[in-house]
Formats: C-alpha cells, sequence, structure tokens
C-alpha cells in the first residue's frame, strides 16, 4: 500500500503578484461547505491505473495552493485536512505539513470549518461512549449486587423515597471468607457476561462456548489497561492472518500419510442470492473434508463466458499443482454429472494420470429427492 509520505518536489518559486490575485479570484469558485476534505477546491485526489503487472491502482492528492503544488501518496483525508487547513496543533497531531502556498482567507476558513466540524463530531462521540460506557456498568452493577446478596450473610435492606434498596453489608466473618469474596467477584463477571449476551442476542450456551473459555483463560495475563481490536483490525489484518494461518495447518494435516492412501479433491457450483459460485474441497485419510476456497464468477459471467470444463479445471490444477508436485498422490476427483464438471475432470487427468473421475451420486440424489419433496 502506498505510503502518506510527501513526494520529493523542487522547491516552489516565489509568488507573483499574478499569483496572489489568482488565489483571491479562485473565491467564487469555493462551495459554501464541504461534507469531505476532497470537495474543497484546492484538493485534488488523483487514481492511477494499475500498469501492466500490477493488480491495483495507486492513489495520490495533491495541494493546488499556489506555491505548493505538493503530491503525497496514498488516500489521506485526515492529513489532506490537517494540511489545508493549516493547524499547527492538528498538523503535529497528524504528523503533517501544513500548506506553505497562498490560499485565501475563504479557502483556509472552508477547511478550518470542516475541521471544526470533524473535532466536534470526535467530541461527541466520545461523550456518548462514556455515557454507554457508564450506562453499561451501572445496570451489570445493579445486576451483580443483587447476586451477592445471596452470597452474604448480612444484607440489609434500606428504606428510601423510591422503595426499598438492597445494599450488600457483610459481617465480621463473611468479610475475611475467601469463598465470598470469589462469589462476589465471579458475580461482577457474570452480570457483565449476562448483559453482553442479552444485548447482542447471543445465543445463552455462549458462556460454554471453548473459544470463549479461551477468552478468558489469555485475559488473566493480559496487560494492564489492554483495549480489545477494533473492527477494522478485525476485518483487516487479523481476518487475513487467521485465514491464511489456519489454511496452511488444514493443507499440512491433508497430506499426512497422503503417501499411502493418497489425496482427493471435490467440489460444485452453485448461484447463492443471485452470486455465481465454485466451491473447492479437497479431502485425505486424516481429513474428510476441507474446504479450499470459494471463488466469485461474477466478473467472468459480467464478460459473457461460462464456468465451462476449462475454467473449472483452471481452478483446481493450481491447488493440485502446489500440494502434488510429483503427480503421484493425487487419484480421485469427485464432481456432480453436470458436462461442464465432467469435462474438467477429463482436462485434470491429462496433467495428472492417476486420476479417476467419480461421479458424486449423493449429490445428484439429494438434489432429486429436494425435487421430489416439493412436488409431494
Amino acid at each position: 500500500m502506498a505510503s502518506d509520505s510527501e513526494d520529493d518536489d523542487p522547491p516552489a518559486s516565489p509568488l507573483s503578484s499574478l499569483e496572489h490575485a489568482s488565489a483571491h479570484e479562485d473565491d467564487a469558485r469555493l462551495p459554501e461547505s464541504i461534507s469531505t476534505v476532497w470537495e474543497h477546491p484546492l484538493i485534488e485526489l488523483v487514481t492511477v491505473p494499475p500498469s501492466e503487472g500490477q493488480l491495483n491502482s495507486t492513489m495520490f492528492w495533491k495541494c493546488l495552493a499556489p506555491g505548493c503544488q505538493k503530491k503525497f501518496n496514498g488516500k489521506n483525508a485526515t492529513k489532506a485536512l490537517a494540511h489545508g487547513s493549516q493547524d499547527q496543533p492538528y498538523c503535529s497531531e497528524q504528523h503533517a505539513k501544513p500548506c506553505k502556498g497562498i490560499a485565501s482567507p475563504a479557502a483556509i476558513d472552508l477547511f478550518r470549518a470542516l475541521l471544526a466540524n470533524k473535532l466536534r463530531k470526535k467530541a461527541g462521540y466520545k461523550r456518548g461512549s462514556i455515557l454507554v460506557a457508564a450506562a453499561i456498568s451501572g445496570a451489570q452493577s445493579r445486576v451483580a449486587d443483587a447476586k451477592k446478596l445471596t452470597l452474604t450473610s448480612g444484607a440489609s435492606t434500606v428504606s428510601s423515597a423510591e422503595g426499598s434498596v438492597a445494599h450488600r453489608q457483610l459481617d465480621v466473618a463473611s468479610a475475611f471468607d475467601k469463598a465470598t469474596i470469589e462469589g462476589c467477584n465471579s458475580a461482577d463477571l457474570d452480570a457483565a457476561i449476562a448483559q453482553m449476551v442479552y444485548c447482542k442476542a447471543l445465543p445463552f450456551s455462549f458462556g460454554e462456548c471453548p473459544y470463549f473459555q479461551r477468552v478468558l483463560d489469555v485475559a488473566r495475563s493480559a496487560p494492564r489497561g489492554y483495549k480489545a481490536p477494533k473492527r477494522n483490525i478485525l476485518a483487516g489484518d487479523w481476518h487475513d492472518l487467521s485465514y491464511k494461518t489456519e489454511l496452511d495447518r488444514g493443507f499440512e494435516e491433508l497430506m499426512v500419510d497422503a503417501g499411502v492412501f493418497g489425496v482427493g479433491f471435490f467440489g460444485d457450483a452453485a448461484t447463492i442470492h443471485k452470486c455465481p459460485l465454485v466451491n473447492m474441497f479437497a479431502s485425505s485419510f486424516n481429513v474428510p473434508a476441507m474446504l479450499v476456497d470459494i471463488v466469485d464468477c461474477t466478473d467472468r459471467l459480467r464478460e459473457g463466458e461460462k464456468k465451462d470444463g476449462t475454467f473449472i479445471s483452471n481452478l483446481f490444477l493450481p491447488l493440485i499443482d502446489s500440494l502434488d508436485v510429483m503427480k503421484n498422490l493425487t487419484d480421485i476427483v469427485f464432481f456432480d454429472g453436470g458436462s461442464n464438471f465432467q469435462l474438467a475432470g477429463r482436462l485434470m487427468q491429462v496433467h495428472y494420470p492417476r486420476i479417476t473421475v467419480v461421479h458424486g451420486l449423493e449429490h445428484v440424489c439429494r438434489l432429486r429427492l429436494r425435487t421430489l419433496q416439493r412436488l409431494m
């Protein structure tokens, strides 16, 4: 991914009186307000199409203020806003350089109005987060206190204007009783888990989930002040790393005793919610079924092509090549009776002569029985 570092540009030349006049004449083009920094006339976002051998396009943004004209790699709206607003504290916070060009006061005010709105929203979100956290903590504390009353022997009830309120008041024996202390601490955690299950509509068996039990075990040794990863991290780097790690582990288990029992592959095509897909599975003695990939064929069909035998075989062959370099482990392929899959199997036999293409009768029978069930 491209970084947000500044390109090495030559020093700007001294501004002429014409450039000063042009900076103020552009005020007529300024909108009354903007919702993103990319709508500002002095900021230009450029997308560069991928060159030969590249898969993804690249982006950079440019300051159009007279006397600046600097380019910055990537797409970073926060740094672009800091650069254009020329707000020194905010630029230092975002590690961005303020614009050194000439911009009219109205153009700078447009940047700063957007910055003020951004900071106001950020402050509001922070206040809201504090209020939500306080509400959650209060709700959990009330439930925990009610539970703790059942664990202590000296609970007292005090009347108030709103009714009777129960307070936990331990006697001397209970105060030094380890079981009572641990029970009270467990009640706090039980209340937190219960509120999470109820508010997030999780199954009641969530507390028995081995993954959640593992979370509790690891949390005991977590550093002080630990914060859980946010959604962008979970949906990005951690997601990719978890997928690759589990896939590699699956391939290792798949190839155990493969020299004795061989390796098989099977797959099928399906259209789910108008999305054409091809699933790819692998199988061995130790791994009955391993999902390797689900290929989205939307772009191919949009181009007028089909999920024909050549296309399907080209999906499976690179996978087999990576696992069976010597071409002496793959001995069977299961496909349904469709002509495209049977053709794919025969094409794969050309590269791997030991392959036997077998009809997946269970899948075909299930489809036929489902059709009969609908007719009845």
